[in-house]
């Protein structure tokens, strides 16, 4: 920790000492500066007053997305990097399990083929009516990804890491109709010579998914800690989310409200409030659940269809 140098942005001057490496009960917010902004502000809710920067490269299902936190103390030229976490695309894993699945075809009740005046003699394949085909199919997934958490700038001093799985439920319907009409024969003049059969092939495809949940295994400073995440009032993307870190023996060691942008979060006794926030801001601030489902759907509506070949 310490080690000083120019980065992107450098972190607002301010009066309050950075934080040790363990250090008493903290209340800051995790700010966003700007809406296309990446960086976040730390700011010191008691004060109201920034404390360090969050500065920011890339995003969470990008090839890589590292930040680091930054202290300016009023007078210094340059800011001090005092932590560094990063997300990468190489620890990403995607896997679904088929719980449901099953197809059926629908044909037209009133074509003629089975009646009695048919007298048997016409195969099915001169079959005229209109035919569906409905194959459905539900499935289990979870997204997975890995926060590493370090000491330093250059990443050699890992401290902790954090293994996110969100989970979640998808539902494929697809439907093929094939509508079968008569259509006339003409000649050269434009008289009606005769009839042929043709059919319209149509396909409606839909898609159902939702994020149910976030998983964390967490280990941090040498020692596993539970992480867990709620929703509060509503689902998972519409609402505003909580999140409490205990260790192993129910000692609390810091909580989350957010929206999955903003955040704030509070310390409880002694801690490493630098580890605390470089894991907090990741799972508070980046794993944003309507961005979360939108890779999801991508690799939800990828799954093959259980039901058989293409038709």
């Amino acid at each position: 920790m310490g080690t000083c140098f120019s980065g992107e942005e450098e972190a607002k001057e301010t009066t309050l000492a950075a934080p040790g490496a363990s250090h008493g009960p903290i209340n800051v917010l995790l700010k966003k500066q700007g809406l296309l902004d990446m960086d976040y502000d730390v700011i010191d809710v008691e004060s109201n007053q920034p404390w360090m920067l969050i500065d920011t490269v890339g995003g969470i299902f990008s090839k890589e997305m590292k930040y680091h936190i930054k202290h300016r103390m009023e007078g210094q030229e340059e800011s001090t990097d005092l932590g560094t976490g990063v997300i990468r695309r190489g620890d990403t894993e995607f896997e679904y399990n088929i719980t449901k699945a099953k197809a059926k075809v629908d044909w037209d009740s009133d074509a003629d083929i089975f009646s009695e005046d048919s007298g048997g003699d016409r195969a099915f394949d001169d079959f005229d009516g209109d035919v569906k085909y409905v194959r459905k199919f539900t499935a289990k997934w979870k997204y997975v990804k890995e926060i590493h958490i370090f000491a330093d700038k250059d990443m050699e001093q890992q401290i902790g890491k954090c293994k996110v799985k969100c989970k979640g439920k998808y539902k494929r319907k697809t439907v093929k109709e094939v509508d079968h009409f008569e259509v006339a024969d003409h000649d050269e003049e434009g008289n009606v010579t005769g009839h042929h059969m043709e059919q319209r092939v149509r396909y409606d495809v839909k898609h159902k998914n939702k994020l149910k949940q976030f998983v964390y295994k967490t280990h941090l400073l040498g020692e596993d800690y539970n992480l867990t995440c709620r929703a509060v009032g509503a689902s998972f993307w519409r609402a505003k989310l909580e999140w409490r870190c205990e260790k192993k023996d129910g000692t609390p060691v810091f909580e989350i409200k957010g929206d999955g942008h903003n955040a704030t979060l509070k310390t409880y006794g002694e801690q490493n409030v630098v580890a605390c926030i470089l894991l907090g801001f990741a799972v508070g601030c980046k794993f944003d659940p309507p961005e979360v489902q939108k890779n999801a759907d991508s690799n939800c509506h990828g799954i093959p269809d259980p039901n058989g070949a293409h038709w």
